[in-house]
């Protein structure tokens, strides 16, 4: 029973790495994925498991480069926000005086972690947000 439990869990854990860790410029090998799933997650999965995990993922409309794709590993493509978008919403947020800075704070905050841990600095610095 933990085995079908793990395997399910398994695709999540795959997901969730890939949008945090992973972008073009941030491209997880193989074992770096492995690992890191089991580093946050506490989970060991094989090579076969993660194989069938990217497949599905994309099959349902991830946008996932794998080594097949560029010659070196795994990342998630297309994020439900572009730079563009969070730009242009942050912008409007910020200028909507009947919203509350803290609702607005908390908007923004989930606005831009939908992006992988490196591109999020880059956009606060570039949105001017560091307080």
């Amino acid at each position: 029973m933990a085995d079908k439990k793990n395997k399910k869990k398994s695709l999540l854990c795959v997901l969730e790495v890939l949008k945090e860790y992973s972008d073009k410029n941030h491209i997880l090998k193989q074992s770096e994925l492995l690992d890191l799933i089991d580093m946050n997650y506490d989970l060991k999965i094989d090579r076969r498991t993660l194989y069938a995990n990217v497949a599905l993922l994309k099959e349902f409309g991830y946008d996932i480069s794998d080594f097949s794709d560029n010659g070196y590993g795994y990342y998630l493509g297309e994020r439900y926000f572009s730079e563009r978008d969070i730009k242009t919403l942050v912008t409007t947020l910020q200028k909507d005086e009947e919203i509350s800075d803290f609702t607005k704070d908390r908007i923004v905050d989930k606005l831009v972690s939908s992006q992988s841990k490196y591109r999020i600095q880059e956009l606060k610095k570039k949105l001017g947000l560091y307080k």
